[in-house]
Order: C-alpha cells, then structure tokens, then sequence
C-alpha cells in the first residue's frame, strides 16, 4: 500500500513539473536572447566568464578576411557582419575536418553542433557512395538513368549496411567498406542486366576504390554539399532575421504534423549527389532550418558582446553598469517568481547557481 502511495505521488510531482514546464514554455524560448545576454554581459563585467572573448572576436574577424568578397555590402553593414557570421559557421560544420572548431562562445550549442556535423558528414559519405555507383555502372556497360525507386533502393541498402553506424563518423564507413563495396557491386551489376557474381578480384578493386576515394574526395563532395545548402540557409536569414524567438521556434525547430503512412521506398530520407543521381535543395530543409536556428539566436547572443566590437555595436557605459547586478535584475514580466529563480539560469545556460570555479570549455573536441 505504502509503495502505491509513493508511486501516485511521484506520477503527480512528475505531471506538476510537466504543466509548469509546458506553461514557461513560451516565455523561456521567448525570453532567451535578453537573458542570455545579459547573464554573459554581467559575468564579462565582473570578470566571472567561462569563455575567451578574444579567441572568439579572433576567429570571427578572421572570418571577415575570408569572406570578406563574398559578403560584399549590399544594403547595410550590420547586414554583412551577419552574412560573415553565417558563411563562418557553415563552412566550420561542412569542412573536411572531423573537429568542430567552434570558439568557446559556441558552448551551449556543442552537443546540437555535433550532431549537425555528423549528420553533414553522413551526408557527404553517402554522396560519395553514390558517385562509385555511377563509375561502377559506366564500367560494367550502363549509361542510361537511374529511376528513384532504384535510388531509394540503394540509399536503404546502404543505410542497412552502417545501421547504428550512422552519426558515428567516417570510420564507421571504413569499417564497413567492404560490404558496402560488395552491394555497390550487386545493385549495378543488376542494372547493367550482367549476372549478380562478381569476382573476388573485382570485388577488391571496387572496395580499395571506394576506400581511396572516402580519403581523397571527401573535402570535395562536403564543399559540393556547402555550396548547395549555403543559399538556403542565407535565405532562411534573410527570412526570419527579424523573427521572434518564439516565431524562430515555431518556423525552424517545431516539426509539422505526421504525414500519411508511407510505404518503405517513399519514407526513406532524401538522396543528395551532383552525379546521375542529383536531386533538387530543397531536401535540405531541415539541415538548413536547424542551423539557421543556430545562428540567429547565437548572433544575437553574443553579435554585440564577442563579434562586433565597433562603436555603433558596443556596450554603452550606461549598459555596463546596468548589468553589473544579478541577471534577475531583468524586468519582473519576464523573470520567474523567486521560489524558482534558479531554475532559468540551470535551464538556459546549461551551469548551475554560482558555485565556485568553472572549467574551461574544450570546443576543439574531436567530433565522434
């Protein structure tokens, strides 16, 4: 009776803390910007930051050298620094390299980083796959097209294959090169209308193939990638760069409504290739409309406090001295009441209340 007791009371703490989380749902998300702000201002202020304001103002005055042709003004100043801004990140997560090299300004979004990054690379490595199958058809005698149903076919095939290999980096794909090799093989053979036997010899040529060419054209095939997802995600900006944080939310994260019930072939996620097999970018949506999210927000944040630090964008003294006391010094229509006033500073920066030293965030952690 008395673990009843205890269990109906646990169910309802656990619905309690559901209907208050539901209802600080909207002011949370709505309140993000001004908090964060603020929070990472008055740390800077009073010498307390757990991040390098150099290094990060370093890296991104780098990246306005670099893409400083690219982002030619066309209408306002603040609009290239966002523009630079965009271009540095997109180019950070589609790079060859499979480090993240984020400055320390990017600590709460690490974990969603990472797996945006791992996401590109799984994109990239089955761009490549797709290209072998293509050199594999021409050499077994097949020019004609490749219908969707047979595309689809392959993509599942290979996705098989790696199974909770996927979003664990290349050297699941390495690990797994020879079958995959070995249904490269299959599926063209087949469509070429040759019998499914390869020889072992020709199974070791296609496999040091594809194996050379995970090594040599990766950079390549993520630069193709960059360069079809870019004006999305520019687009996106420019779309929703004066959007809410909520309306940001709503636009870019909440996902739609289940669709009808699909049947295998048609549930299977969208093909990406610049070969036989090329598709349109607009199956980017989602990789775009979540680093979009990103972005916004993060430009927002931490644009005036580590980025640009000009004299139209920088902290006034009047500014400094109003963030020298506490974030909940924030006006009271968006602050928690007292009893929780611990809880945004958990929920939103990811530390918890004051406690002493902080340690150094490793933003050059390899990704997995």
């Amino acid at each position: 009776m008395l673990s009843l007791l205890h269990a109906d009371g646990a169910n309802a703490c656990k619905d309690v803390a559901n209907h208050q989380i539901r209802n600080l749902k909207t002011l949370l998300i709505e309140d993000t910007v001004n908090f964060e702000r603020h929070y990472h201002l008055d740390r800077l202020v009073n010498g307390r930051t757990r991040v390098n304001i150099d290094a990060a103002h370093s890296w991104y005055s780098s990246a306005l050298e670099e893409y400083r042709q690219e982002c030619t003004p066309q209408r306002d100043v603040r609009r290239f620094q966002l523009d630079t801004f965009v271009r540095a990140v997109v180019s950070t997560l589609f790079s060859g390299s499979s480090q993240c090299k984020f400055p320390e300004t990017f600590y709460l979004d690490q974990d969603r980083l990472r797996t945006l990054k791992a996401e590109v690379d799984d994109m990239t490595l089955f761009d490549i796959c797709f290209e072998m199958f293509g050199l594999l058809l021409k050499k077994f005698g097949y020019n004609g097209p490749v219908s969707q149903a047979r595309k689809h076919q392959l993509h599942a095939s290979l996705l098989a294959i790696i199974g909770e290999g996927i979003g664990q980096g290349p050297q699941q794909w390495m690990m797994n090169s020879e079958p995959i090799s070995l249904e490269l093989v299959r599926q063209s053979l087949a469509m070429a209308g040759l019998p499914p036997n390869p020889n072992l010899d020709t199974l070791q040529k296609a496999n040091l193939h594809l194996r050379a060419m995970f090594y040599t054209t990766f950079s390549d095939h993520a630069a193709s990638l960059e360069a079809t997802i870019l004006p999305q995600i520019l687009a996106l900006v420019d779309r929703h760069v004066q959007s809410s944080p909520i309306d940001l939310f709503n636009n870019l994260i909440t996902l739609p409504a289940p669709p009808p019930p699909l049947t295998p072939s048609q549930a299977l996620p969208p093909l990406i290739s610049n070969n036989t097999l090329s598709s349109h970018s607009e199956q980017f949506t989602d990789v775009s409309s979540r680093i979009t999210h990103i972005i916004l927000l993060h430009w927002r944040i931490w644009g005036p406090i580590a980025y640009v630090q000009d004299d139209e964008n920088a902290v006034t003294p009047r500014e400094e001295s109003l963030l020298t006391t506490a974030p909940s010094s924030v006006p009271q229509a968006h602050s928690p009441s007292p009893a929780n006033a611990e809880a945004p500073v958990m929920l939103k920066t990811g530390e918890p209340p004051e406690s002493g030293h902080e340690a150094q965030f490793a933003h050059e952690a390899p990704l997995p």
